[in-house]
């Protein structure tokens, strides 16, 4: 069951092409080194047992500096449901919606 040997040689040069196209993308952005570098540097300071939500939150604010979405606005009268909609939507939306401030004119 293994592979043919010309099958083996045209990984290894797609191996090799993918591998000259990395090497070309980090050198046109060395900030990637840094952030990859610092990145590692807070793991090993914090251990974290759950890589994935450290890597989460360690990155969180880097996605928050350009907002995806325009901001939305829910007004209405007492007891429509505005707030149980917010609920929801955060609630199922965790990254695309956030409770930021909520203001009555009672």
């Amino acid at each position: 069951g293994g592979m043919d040997f010309e099958t083996q040689q045209f990984q290894k040069r797609e191996e090799e092409a993918l591998q000259i196209q990395h090497e070309a993308y980090l050198r046109a952005h060395p900030e990637i080194h840094k952030l990859m570098t610092d990145f590692l540097n807070e793991c090993l300071i914090h251990r974290p047992q759950n890589i994935y939500s450290f890597a989460k939150a360690y990155f969180l604010p880097f996605s928050k500096s350009v907002p995806r979405y325009p901001p939305v606005v829910l007004v209405g009268p007492q007891n429509v449901g505005e707030r149980t909609l917010i609920d929801k939507l955060c609630a199922n939306m965790p990254d695309d919606f956030a409770l930021l401030q909520l203001y009555t004119t009672n």
